[in-house]
Parts: C-alpha cells; sequence; structure tokens
C-alpha cells in the first residue's frame, strides 16, 4: 500500500497523449459535413497551439459526439517519455486521470491498451458540458498537470497548484497569457518539476 504525499491529477488528451491525429480527423470530417475547405494539418495544429477558433468551432458539440469513435482513438498514442514519468510518480504518489471524456470505458479501454492503465489509482470521466467546474470538483489536495487554459482554470478553482506541460494543444506562451508561470517543455522536465513540489 502506497503512503502518497500527494496526489498527482493527470489531464490526459494533449498531456498524456498524442491526440493530433485524432483531433485532426474529426476536423475535417466535420469540415466535410458542413461544407468546409479544412485547413492544412500544420496550419490546423498552429491555430490551435494559438488558441485560435476555426470555422468549425461553432459544431463543437457535433464533434465532440464523435471524437471518441474507436477508429479515431486508435490513432493515439503515448507522448515519448510520459509512461517513465507515470511510472516514477506512482510509486510514491497517488495518481489520478481526469478527462473531459463522454465514456469513462472507453477511456478505460485506451489506457489499458496503451500500456499505461496500471500507473492509474483512479480514473475520472468528468464530462464534456462544464469542464473547468468538473475538473475543479474532481480534484481534491494535490497537483494537477494539463496542457490547456481548461486545466489552469480548473487548479485555480480547486485551489491547488498548476503545472502545464508546453508539447500539448496550447503553446507555452498561450498557457502563460493564461496566468500560468509554471510552463515546462519536455516529460523529463516535468519529472524534475514533480520531484522539486513533492
Amino acid at each position: 500500500m502506497k503512503s502518497p504525499v500527494h496526489t498527482i491529477f493527470f489531464d490526459v488528451d494533449g498531456t498524456l497523449l498524442n491526440h493530433w491525429k485524432r483531433m485532426y480527423a474529426v476536423y475535417k470530417i466535420c469540415c466535410q459535413q458542413y461544407g468546409y475547405t479544412p485547413l492544412p494539418f500544420e496550419k490546423f495544429r498552429r491555430n490551435k497551439r494559438n488558441g485560435l477558433p476555426d470555422a468549425t468551432t461553432k459544431h463543437r458539440v457535433w464533434k465532440q459526439r464523435r471524437i471518441e469513435a474507436a477508429s479515431l482513438l486508435a490513432k493515439d498514442t503515448v507522448v515519448p517519455g510520459m509512461k517513465r514519468v507515470l511510472r516514477h510518480v506512482y510509486k510514491t504518489h497517488r495518481v489520478v486521470a481526469v478527462s473531459a471524456r463522454q465514456s469513462k470505458e472507453k477511456l478505460v479501454n485506451q489506457l489499458e491498451h496503451l500500456g499505461i492503465l496500471a500507473y492509474f489509482d483512479e480514473i475520472i470521466a468528468v464530462g464534456l458540458d462544464d469542464p473547468v467546474c468538473a475538473k475543479a470538483q474532481a480534484m481534491g489536495e494535490g497537483i494537477a498537470i494539463g496542457d490547456t487554459e481548461i486545466e489552469i482554470a480548473a487548479a485555480a478553482r480547486a485551489g491547488i497548484r498548476c503545472i502545464a506541460v508546453g508539447w500539448g494543444i496550447r503553446n507555452p506562451a498561450f498557457l502563460r497569457r493564461a496566468g500560468l508561470t509554471r510552463v515546462v517543455q519536455t516529460p523529463e522536465a516535468l519529472e524534475r518539476a514533480l520531484e522539486a513540489d513533492t
């Protein structure tokens, strides 16, 4: 039985998992459905990293209902180096995955398929209606790790520290503008930051 010093709340998509291919695939499907011309992948990615909306933003609910299709989830991969970080922190801390997902079952199955389910003490799917509020309610005392303004706001609402990762949906400059000074650029830097904080 572990005696954790802290609970570490990991966002999943963008933080633990590289899901750019999945996001771009559902974006292109949405463009086809509603008659938009899709942006090239690199421009789509650059816009997302800078927090810029695209024409399909108005169809957010339509995309959310489709982005967990098995064929799209299969496009996700574990961010290189994150499995080692999880293995390291799981030895001494309580590790929780918190994700805005429609289906906890699909989330659990995906983490198992990717070989990282064993590193979590709890899996929480918070739903999509108000991810800031839902994630904040799911968090207790600990440290939040995320890649967007949603995790920053949820951690602030929960009254806990947040470390943002710079390789996810938002770039470091955007994250700093959102009010966070702790932004790490690599999983190795995240591991060092967690060691310093715990």
